[in-house]
Formats: structure tokens, sequence, C-alpha cells
């Protein structure tokens, strides 16, 4: 390719990327897939190009496609419509064509996926034939991950790494560097006052992935014409199934036999998967409410914290929809009418708003989830007793806590001769770990005994 070649490619792209509003991030993307594509064209010559090409579409299945060629634009996160709007698609075709055992491109969504392609792939590549051939889903897209994220509350007020290894041991740093006060050095270095060293905390932090499922089971009945109709809404499931996990289990996780709740006894609960708020918080963190939150038992559970209850940026109050009720009556009462800060009154101008914020207590944002238990007792744990009429709140401190992502969602599918039934498995896996020493730490504080 010629420079002047390469200019007129380039210039073409900025062009596109303007008209449509894309982000720097896709702009780099797109412009590299042009350039890998032409580059590419003038490697090979048409027939071996075509060739390649016919190979590929003819193939199912094939994992080494997904980061080759257009077929990665699946993949990687955007943020154009039309890009996004494809990846929807993507994820429809392959959830289609695993629950039927088809080919994508022998089911009848291909042809509207294709017409989707092609537009994109025009709009792109400048005309290069047959650009979108190759462009058959073997997986999820970047889109769906990024939408179990955005389902998620609980769950994204905390940083996620990626896992290189199950398990990864991680060296987190728990305490922070100390400056020191020292005089103006006047005499030779090897005789002057030395800068008092620091000695910076650090402790060993294990992510062991657990592996979060959901299952659909469809009859043999089911045909094509009868499932296209519910692929959006099996989507919006699968995203739902694979969040809620996530949060009931960082909210009520516990790995001890028996879980505190009496009524957890499931093997497969993913409230099994891993130690959660309400297991971390120690006594001293903990504030009976005597079935009223009132504004001395927020800040209690506050102070309760010590040095991880300081910083408003750094924490965040978890309530279910009763808890959330009791802060609405906060500000009813004549002395309490700044206590819980709607945004209304914050204004749209804080830019550090949480998914899910619906106000903020001293500074401290708060969150409302359904997955707070309204149905505990007086001590803040179900057993099954008469009175179980009760709930909480969370205070948790955010960077306390870090979530491990060591593979994203998965679909696999199965017979089951016995029933006749196509079985549909979505699996991931992530872990969830205090980073300071839960042991001896005041990192979560919970208000127990609360009236739901």
């Amino acid at each position: 390719m010629t420079q002047e070649e390469k200019d007129k490619v380039t210039k073409e792209s900025v062009e596109y990327a303007k008209q449509h509003g894309m982000t720097a991030e896709t702009k780099e993307v797109v412009g590299k897939m042009v350039m890998d594509m032409l580059a590419k064209r003038d490697k090979d010559d048409e027939e071996a190009r075509l060739a390649v090409m016919r190979k590929t579409a003819a193939v199912d299945d094939d994992p080494v496609r997904a980061g080759s060629g257009m077929n990665s634009l699946i993949y990687k996160r955007s943020a154009n419509p039309q890009i996004l709007e494809m990846q929807q698609k993507a994820d429809e075709l392959y959830l289609l064509s695993q629950i039927t055992k088809q080919s994508p491109s022998k089911t009848r969504l291909w042809g509207e996926f294709r017409g989707c392609q092609s537009e994109l792939s025009k709009a792109m590549a400048a005309g290069a034939s047959g650009s979108g051939a190759e462009w058959i889903p073997t997986g999820f897209s970047a889109d769906l991950i990024d939408r179990v994220r955005l389902e998620l509350v609980v769950a994204s007020i905390h940083d996620r790494i990626a896992m290189p290894t199950n398990p990864y041991k991680s060296p987190i740093v728990s305490s922070d560097s100390m400056g020191y006060l020292i005089p103006e050095s006047v005499t030779e270095p090897e005789s002057g006052t030395m800068i008092t060293a620091s000695d910076v905390g650090t402790r060993q932090v294990t992510f062991a992935a657990k592996k979060l499922a959901g299952r659909v089971v469809f009859s043999e009945e089911l045909n094509e014409d009868s499932i296209i109709p519910i692929l959006g809404m099996l989507r919006q499931n699968i995203i739902t199934a694979m969040a809620t996990a996530q949060e009931r289990a960082t909210i009520s996780g516990d790995t001890t036999v028996p879980h505190m709740d009496s009524d957890v006894t499931g093997l497969r609960d993913a409230r099994k998967a891993w130690t959660g708020y309400r297991k971390t918080a120690l006594a001293a963190a903990k504030v009976d409410c005597a079935g009223v939150l009132t504004q001395a038992n927020l800040r209690a559970i506050r102070k309760g914290l010590g040095k991880y209850g300081v910083s408003p940026s750094k924490l965040c109050w978890i309530v279910g929809v009763a808890g959330f009720n009791h802060l609405l009556a906060l500000n009813a009462a004549t002395n309490h009418a700044d206590v819980f800060i709607t945004p209304d009154k914050y204004g749209s101008g804080v830019l550090d708003r949480l998914n899910g914020e619906v106000g903020r207590i001293d500074g401290v944002p708060v969150i409302v989830t359904e997955h707070i238990r309204e149905d505990l007792n007086a001590t803040g744990v179900y057993d099954g007793g008469l009175i179980q009429t009760k709930t909480i709140v969370i205070l948790a401190n955010r960077p306390a806590f870090q979530y491990g992502d060591r593979r994203d969602v998965k679909m696999k599918t199965a017979d089951d001769a016995q029933t006749d039934q196509t079985i549909l498995v979505i699996t991931q896996r992530v872990c969830f770990e205090a980073v300071p020493n839960p042991a001896t730490e005041k990192i979560v504080g919970i208000g127990y005994n609360i009236t739901a």
C-alpha cells in the first residue's frame, strides 16, 4: 500500500468517525481494523483471499476467529450505535444457533444479521469485497458483558481486576506510607539526618474464582419460529441472572457451614460462593437500631468503621426498600430536615454519582437494592422463627473490597434424552475478596434490628 493510499484511508476513517460521533477509543479500533484489512489485501492475492473467506464462512464455532479480522468487533467494547446494534443481533443469533443446534448461517436470523454487517462493513472497509463474510458469532458480545456489569448495583461500587491465573495471589498494599518531618540538612550526607523510612503494610490476597451459573430448559417441541420472538427477553434474563448471583453473594455470602441464614441450604446457592458484607462485619462495627433508623444510628455505624469511615468518597450505604423508607422518614422529622439529601438537592454537577444512587447522607452515597433481606430477626439473621420482620442497612468501604474476573459469560447446551428437552447453561467465573485483613479491620458496618 502506498503512502498516498494510506493517507486516503486515514482521511476517510476520520471523516466517518466524526459523522458517527465515535469515541477516541472506537476511532482507534476502527482505524486499525481498516488498515489491517487493506494490509491483508496487499499481502494475499485475490484468489487466495477469497478461498480463505469461503473456508471461514463455512466453518462454525471456530474459537480462533474470535480475535481475527472484522469479527473481533463483536468482542470489543464500543460506543458506536451501529456496532452495538450488530453486537446485540450477534448475541441473538448465537443464542438461536445454540438452542436449535444449527450453524448461524443456516438460521432465519442470518439474513438480518448479514444486513447489519453489510451496512457497517461498507462504511468501515470502503468497499472491500466480502468484508463481512467471516462475521459468525461464536460467543457473547462485549455489549452483553458490559450490560451484565451495568445491571450490577452493589457490585459496581468496587474495583475489578482480571485474573491471569486461578487462583491468583495478589500482593495488596494494606497500609499507606507515612510522611515525616526532618530538619534542613547542613552536614555531609554520610553524617546528616536520614529521612525516616516508611514501613508500607502489605497483605497477599488470594483470588479464587467461583463459577456462577444459570440454566434454561426448552422443550424439544420448540422450533425456530417460536424461539425468535423471545430471544431479546432471553438475552436480558441471562444478564439479570448473572448480575443477581453476584449481588446476592456480595451482600449475604457466607462460606461457613451452616450458613448464617438457616434457609440458605442448597449446595448451589450463590450465597455460598464467597464471604459477603454481612458475614465480614465485625461486632464493633454493628449497631442495634432498636426498630427505627435514626441519624444517631447512622453516624454510630460510620464511627464504628474508624479510619475506614473517614472519607465519604470511599464509602457507600446499601439499603433495601424498607431502609430507604426509613431514610425518607428522617427528613419528615422537624429536626432532621437535611439528613438524607436527594439528587435533586445536590444537582447534576456531582460527577462521582454511583449506579443506582438515590441520595447521600453526610456526603456518603446511598444505593437501593432488592437483595437486602427484609425478613430477618432482631439480631440480623434469618432463623425461621416467628418474628422475621426486620431489615438491615450496610455501610461499606469501597476500596476495601475487590472483584476478580477469571472468565466472562459463556454458554453451553445439552440434550436430555430422558425428558426430550434442550438444556441451556450460562456460566461465569468470578470472585470477591476483602483487601485489608477482614478478621481485624472494620471495613463494613451494619445497622440491624430495623423494622421492615
